[in-house]
């Protein structure tokens, strides 16, 4: 019994001290979801965490912050929220001092749903931003979608664990489903005429993967190009942030965009609202 406890003591002081450095450089900190019937599931508001080394903050409002300095609300997906890896302050949304309504996973129907029920007057002015990969996202929910766990894990080791698996083991693909692009594009088109309705600003913010801007085409491209045509043919404001050959500098991966990408996205767009205004 004392040397099975020895040696029980010798696999679990190594685990031990991964768990404390892996505490103290910030990673494994889990960001909670509360399901929404409207739009899926959104942010539990209030939150304070770090997943990557990086401080994130949840706001009351459940938006991330910091806390917006101007009267525009930014919506979209993993790319407008800035993932795990960025600073609060370094995302677009950030940069420009607007709202950040973005939401890891989210697809195009439940950017319109949450619009359907937020007639919120202190945000005027609403950028959408829509990469490539979310055209044949089909609406998203925490039970059927993209995030593996919504619980607060006690040990970070777990989320290390999860982090190899999901990340390099287990791979998801891509939710695309060509059968979705219908009612992702009409989503779109309904949420522009609400909001001209109601006298708010819609702009469309379309950005291509990285391959796309070096020149590739990938299934999701000519569905991209549908809606662009649809919602340039409805009269809608849209506006294409192709950073071309200087894409590699501005994409950590496929879809999501460094620091750098976030400024070089938020130039662009200041650029367009400048001569927009």
């Amino acid at each position: 019994m004392k040397k099975a406890f020895q040696i029980l003591l010798l696999m679990l002081i190594p685990l031990a001290v991964v768990e404390v450095a892996l505490r103290v450089a910030g990673i494994g900190g889990s960001i909670i979801y509360d399901e929404d019937p409207a739009c899926g599931y959104r942010p539990r508001p209030g939150q304070r965490f770090a997943t990557m080394g990086t401080p994130i903050e949840i706001l009351a409002d459940g938006f991330r912050g910091p806390a917006a300095r101007t009267n525009m609300l930014f919506l979209g997906d993993s790319v407008t929220y800035g993932t795990a890896y960025v600073k609060d302050a370094d995302t677009f949304p950030a940069l420009l001092g607007g709202a950040n309504g973005g939401v890891n996973g989210w697809g195009l129907q439940n950017v319109a749903r949450f619009l359907e029920g937020s007639a919120d007057d202190a945000f005027p002015t609403v950028i959408w931003t829509i990469p490539t990969c979310d055209v044949l996202r089909p609406f998203m929910t925490l039970r059927s979608g993209l995030i593996s766990t919504n619980r607060r894990m006690w040990f970070r080791l777990e989320y290390l664990l999860r982090f190899i698996w999901y990340g390099h083991i287990r791979t998801q693909p891509a939710p695309n489903d060509p059968a979705t692009f219908e009612a992702n594009q009409s989503a779109v088109l309904t949420s522009a005429a609400a909001l001209k309705q109601q006298g708010r600003r819609l702009v469309l913010v379309f950005l291509p993967y990285r391959d796309e801007a070096l020149g590739q085409v990938l299934p999701e491209t000519p569905f991209a190009q549908r809606l662009r045509e649809a919602a340039t043919a409805a009269g809608m404001e849209i506006l294409i942030a192709d950073p071309g050959s200087d894409a590699p500098g501005y994409y950590r991966d496929p879809a999501h965009l460094t620091p750098a990408g976030n400024r070089w996205l938020a130039g662009v767009i200041r650029a367009y609202l400048e001569k927009q205004p």
